[in-house]
């Protein structure tokens, strides 16, 4: 699900307020728009109690991992862009944090693949860049996203003829992009950046952020490991800014 919490500080603590979108959804990206808008971007199948997948079975460990029968035949991860379990991403918008929230809208909706891990910025003139991932042979990668109108599904694009942006990351790549522009207008975004330790085993818990940049949200460098430490167990997931 996914939830709406609040709270009088951006450390916490949080109060539940309430479902916003109910089972199955999750990843919520929520940005503003031109006119203060905002907007939420997130991954939805809504579709029964456990998905598709059962992950809770008596023979799973209910951790959030995908146990070997838990998925029917065929929805299992595979190469590019040929899953059959899609889970759409979705646009929904509001005045208010506290809703109402307009009719969700599907965007790729010809698109069929892992969730996308949608994160866009949208600028002054309502058009949009965005960074995305798809799961591949290799893991995680990240490709480039733009509309003309962040409001019309239609002008949504995808770019794979850009191929990933970040070739030179290993497995197993890179996910969960957060992107931003600064008081220079350049684009940043962070990362869960997924390629250290555990990569061949346990990828999903390192606690290590990567970071890339842009000057004009199309062309993308990596920089690399922005906090954590990609090559031990011992890693911590808290920042600590250098000004305080």
């Amino acid at each position: 699900r996914i939830v709406h919490a609040s709270s009088a500080a951006p450390g916490g603590a949080y109060q539940r307020d309430g479902v916003v979108w109910n089972v199955f959804s999750h990843e919520p990206e929520v940005v503003r728009g031109p006119n203060n808008e905002y907007v939420m971007y997130y991954t939805a199948n809504i579709r029964s109690k456990h998905g598709v997948c059962n992950c809770c079975k008596t023979t799973s460990k209910c951790d959030g991992s995908t146990g070997p029968n838990d998925c029917p035949s065929g929805s299992s991860f595979l190469p590019e862009r040929r899953r059959l379990d899609a889970d759409p991403s979705y646009m929904s918008w509001s005045m208010s944090p506290n809703g109402p929230w307009s009719t969700p809208m599907q965007i790729f909706a010809g698109y069929r693949g892992s969730d996308t891990n949608f994160a866009p910025v949208i600028l002054k003139n309502g058009s949009l860049v965005a960074l995305w991932r798809e799961w591949t042979n290799r893991g995680s990668r990240v490709y480039l996203a733009t509309a003309l109108d962040w409001k019309n599904a239609s002008t949504y694009n995808q770019h794979l003829e850009r191929g990933e942006l970040f070739p030179d990351l290993g497995t197993a790549g890179t996910e969960d992009p957060f992107v931003w522009i600064d008081s220079n207008g350049h684009f940043h975004s962070v990362f869960h950046h997924m390629y250290g330790y555990r990569s061949s085993t346990q990828w999903w818990l390192d606690a290590v952020g990567g970071h890339a940049f842009s000057t004009d949200g199309i062309d993308w460098t990596y920089t690399g490991v922005a906090w954590g430490d990609p090559t031990t167990i011992d890693q911590g997931n808290v920042v600590h800014f250098m000004d305080g």
